[in-house]
């Protein structure tokens, strides 16, 4: 009995020692994954990380700049924050009646506080006042420069200006524009700029702006916007625009329709389907051309980083109206302190 007794002890222990040897190698060979899996979360945390702080330091920057120089024009230390920004943006257009495109486009905004809030400095790429309607509704403004090989540079025209917000009718956000656009020769300007929302019978709004141009080299141009808005619920808003530009020196008189709905499905993700049909007068009216498009714009890090994706279709009177398909695709970085 006691021999029994002992056999069946060892047995058990034996197939206790064996269990735990077996066990040992797959409790070795599983420990590696979990640490590389949380390696792999850290060294990508670390990452995003530097991408913020480099964020956030380039962001400071340019809130400095917008302190110094307001110091400067104030002739005062004393002076508040401000809501200076710089917006990066670059992408590509790939077109099938063209060749691939790269734009990098830039926007810049020193807000001067400590000058009563009535002037700024702006820096960016807006499109030019006297490109037609079509062109200043791209995606990438392409159609003034053509590239002659793919991927090539598209050329953007910069301008600088001072802006004052002028005190007279400030129901209408007056303001005017004194800078120079970056042509060979420079071409200095004044704009002046009225707009103002209404808010019809609810939900319907209406807005309007009107600008008047003078560039040095090529004369008076004249601009107005009319929108008619109304939300549908709480994601979508319909939006019908009527542009009107004229320009004197060319007798050139042109005119847009764009319809549009945006969808905000999230806090991140918006969805913009646009029609536009545009109408020119030169020497007698006809149509120049008509698109539709899809806009996808997905924010990619807080409130500072977005991509954007824009397929769409166009028709072109230079082509006989034949179908021009086109597909961009957009990186925006917002500095902003």
């Amino acid at each position: 009995m006691e021999s029994v007794v002992q056999r069946t002890l060892l047995l058990i222990l034996l197939g206790f020692a064996t269990t735990k040897l077996l066990a040992e190698p797959d409790a070795q060979s599983k420990d590696p994954e979990p640490a590389a899996e949380e390696q792999s979360l850290e060294d990508e945390g670390e990452s995003l990380q530097w991408v913020d702080q480099s964020h956030d330091y380039l962001s400071v920057w340019v809130q400095r700049i917008g302190t110094g120089v307001d110091r400067f024009l104030s002739r005062s230390e004393d002076v508040s924050e401000n809501e200076s920004y710089v917006r990066l943006r670059a992408g590509f257009l790939f077109d099938s009646k063209e060749d691939v495109l790269f734009q990098p486009d830039i926007q810049a905004k020193l807000d001067l506080p400590g000058t009563k809030k009535r002037i700024k400095l702006v820096f960016d790429n807006e499109p030019d006042d006297f490109d037609s309607l079509y062109q200043q509704n791209q995606e990438l403004r392409t159609s003034r420069t053509r590239a002659a090989k793919p991927s090539k540079l598209v050329d953007g025209e910069s301008s600088a200006a001072l802006r004052w917000l002028l005190p007279i009718w400030e129901e209408w956000a007056p303001s005017m524009d004194v800078g120079v656009r970056a042509k060979v020769p420079l071409d200095p300007f004044v704009r002046f700029r009225i707009r103002k929302l209404y808010q019809l019978s609810d939900p319907w709004y209406f807005y309007m702006s009107h600008q008047l141009n003078y560039h040095h080299r090529r004369g008076v141009s004249e601009k107005s916007h009319f929108t008619v808005a109304r939300p549908i619920g709480e994601k979508l808003l319909w939006l019908n625009t009527w542009q009107v530009q004229w320009r004197k020196q060319q007798k050139h008189l042109e005119y847009g329709y764009i319809i549009s709905l945006n969808h905000y499905v999230s806090e991140k993700d918006t969805f913009i389907w646009r029609a536009a049909v545009f109408y020119q007068q030169q020497p007698v009216a006809h149509q120049q051309s008509y698109l539709v498009d899809l806009r996808y714009r997905r924010q990619l890090r807080w409130d500072w980083l977005y991509a954007e994706l824009v397929p769409g279709i166009q028709w072109l009177r230079e082509h006989n109206f034949s179908d021009q398909y086109t597909f961009t695709i957009r990186l925006e970085a917002l500095l902003k302190n």
